[in-house]
């Protein structure tokens, strides 16, 4: 649908189509077009090869039997639209007792049921239903793509409407090219690897920036023209009846005008804040993340640094008895050398650490990041006598996300349990991680045995910026940090409880995407 693409008087119009006449000029490739009725028929006959490229598809499982995706050229997010009066929502779990309506495709339908099986999904034939369905109080919140929604807005002049929330989804718009012609493939990829962003702006605003449309009443002046059939005095009382509303009507429009101009100007104000409000906990968290990394690092370090020592002094001895032969030269500096290589891939393997993935969401083993969070923190609880238990399946299956985001929540559990357990001097301290699962989901579970947290700040320890250490010590968004993750990456959940031992930190993630 607009301003996505479409077919009008047989032509490929939208900013799909400016995209592919963009790629067909850089390519040298031409384009011809094959109009359908509906999307399952493009994929009928993209899958029975009577097509050989699809303008804009998302990449999904059953999709990649038949294609090759390019690199996306337009990445949108699906957001959540409620009532003009309606508060911000920090996520979809927090609505997902009421009704939502949507026009998305039927894999993205079929993962928010498997996601929020108590949630009632309506589907919607366009945006401009779905808008009016929320506006109407017919369901409570509509989930579309920013693209879409400013579109119909601008062009219906519709109001009342407000972003409220994000889902923490996109849609990712890519070419997609049948998967037996890989030549064909790689011109459509570099011709899509081109596109500057000066370019994908110019198009956007192409499309985005319409005007708005007055609608004609055609019944309102088919029954004036039946009235004034019946005589020339009924004719004129309705005449004098039309002019006032006219005027209304033009009140009317210019409030909607006004309103749908404020409507752009708080999406904008509400984007603007929520984007300061990330960089300013990315900065805190990279601050704190740095921290901690020299920290383990010197912990990391400080066994081969009394190797050292001491392989020297023993070397010193020999040399002063007349006992060092070529043969122990030799044996030192190689023991030498496999000390200072270790040394050198700690660094190394810290610095790969704290670079958090950037990229798309992949199909990963949790155990492995895991172990790797377990790694860097492993000195660390050494040197506070602090032991710890580990618990994995022999087989665990499959998640779907970012493996270092997976990595940092672990370690920020285990950071937290650490200082707690060298804060109160626990005699036998301990620290147990288990990882269950079952057709559902997968559960983690931290526990510590530090005498667990005072039930006052209970509910308080996930919000931003709350701790109960002095400021050199923390900063406050650690657990904060890994909520948000949980939340947003994994759409999982996390909690807190005091067992008989300690704290108790639950992780619950879905297995399906």
């Amino acid at each position: 649908s607009m301003p996505i693409e479409t077919i009008k008087d047989s032509k490929h119009i939208g900013m799909a189509a400016d995209f592919l006449a963009l790629i067909a000029k850089r390519s040298g490739l031409e384009f011809k077009l094959l109009p359908t009725d509906s999307w399952s028929e493009s994929l009928t006959f993209a899958k029975a090869r009577q097509c050989d490229i699809l303008s804009g598809a998302e990449k999904n499982d059953e999709l990649q039997h038949y294609f090759h995706f390019t690199t996306p050229y337009m990445v949108f997010p699906i957001v959540i639209i409620g009532r003009e009066d309606t508060p911000f929502i920090s996520s979809l779990e927090s609505i997902q007792d009421q009704s939502v309506s949507t026009i998305a495709s039927t894999e993205y339908i079929e993962l928010l049921n498997k996601r929020y099986p108590k949630m009632q999904i309506i589907e919607m034939s366009s945006t401009k239903e779905g808008l009016k369905s929320v506006i109407g109080g017919k369901v409570d919140y509509f989930l579309d793509i920013t693209a879409d929604l400013t579109y119909v807005t601008r062009k219906y002049g519709i109001s009342g409407v407000n972003i409220t929330g994000f889902t923490g989804d996109d849609f990712h718009y890519s070419v997609a090219v049948r998967k037996d012609d890989p030549v064909l493939f790689k011109k459509i990829q570099s011709a899509v690897q081109s596109i500057t962003e000066e370019e994908k702006q110019h198009i956007f605003n192409r499309w985005i920036d319409t005007k708005i449309r007055t609608a004609v009443d055609y019944t309102l002046l088919l029954k004036f023209f039946f009235v004034a059939l019946f005589g020339y005095f009924i004719f004129f009382l309705w005449n004098r009846r039309m002019a006032k509303e006219i005027f209304k009507r033009q009140e009317i429009e210019d409030q909607l005008h006004e309103l749908n101009s404020s409507l752009e100007a708080k999406i904008g104000q509400q984007v603007s804040k929520m984007r300061e409000k990330d960089l300013i906990l990315h900065q805190q968290s990279r601050l704190a993340q740095t921290g901690e990394l020299l920290s383990n690092i010197a912990h990391q370090w400080r066994q081969p640094l009394t190797r050292l020592s001491s392989l020297f002094m023993q070397a010193q001895l020999q040399v002063k008895q007349g006992r060092f032969a070529e043969s122990d030269l030799q044996d030192l500096i190689k023991k030498n050398n496999s000390i200072v290589e270790h040394m050198s891939q700690t660094i190394e393997d810290f610095t790969h650490f704290f670079q958090m993935d950037s990229g798309n969401r992949v199909v990963f083993d949790p155990v492995e990041p895991c172990r790797e969070a377990i790694g860097i923190i492993k000195g660390t609880l050494q040197s506070n006598d602090i032991v710890l238990h580990k618990s994995c399946p022999k087989e665990t299956p499959e998640l779907y996300g970012h493996p270092r985001a997976f990595s940092h929540v672990i370690l920020i559990l285990l950071s937290n349990a650490n200082d707690v357990l060298k804060k109160r001097n626990s005699e036998q301290a301990e620290i147990w991680i288990e990882m269950r699962s079952d057709s559902e989901n997968l559960t983690v579970t931290v526990e510590d045995n530090g005498g667990g947290i005072d039930k006052e700040i209970m509910q308080k320890i996930f919000d931003p910026y709350f701790t109960t250490k002095s400021k050199e010590e923390g900063t406050g968004i650690g657990l904060y940090l890994a909520s948000t993750i949980i939340q947003r990456v994994f759409h999982g959940s996390i909690s807190v409880t005091n067992s008989g031992k300690g704290a108790k930190f639950l992780i619950e993630l879905p297995l399906h995407r």
